[in-house]
Order: C-alpha cells, then sequence, then structure tokens
C-alpha cells in the first residue's frame, strides 16, 4: 500500500513513463497500468 502511494505521487509529480515507474518499483508493466489515475 506504501509503494503504491508513492508511485502515485511520484507520477503527479514527475510524470515519467510506465515502463521507468516499472523498473523504479520492481514491478510489471501491466501492474503500473492497473494503478492508473
Amino acid at each position: 500500500m506504501e509503494e503504491q502511494l508513492i508511485m502515485t505521487l511520484r507520477y503527479l509529480r514527475y510524470y515519467p513513463t510506465q515502463r521507468l515507474l516499472a523498473f523504479d518499483f520492481g514491478v510489471d508493466v501491466a501492474t503500473v497500468n492497473m494503478m492508473r489515475i
């Protein structure tokens, strides 16, 4: 849950690509897609 919040806040601040977010958090791109705002 905490990582999801951090990922969301980082996305809102820097607008990184979904692939970069997935790499940074060690998750699959599909996981990032499920968390889209």
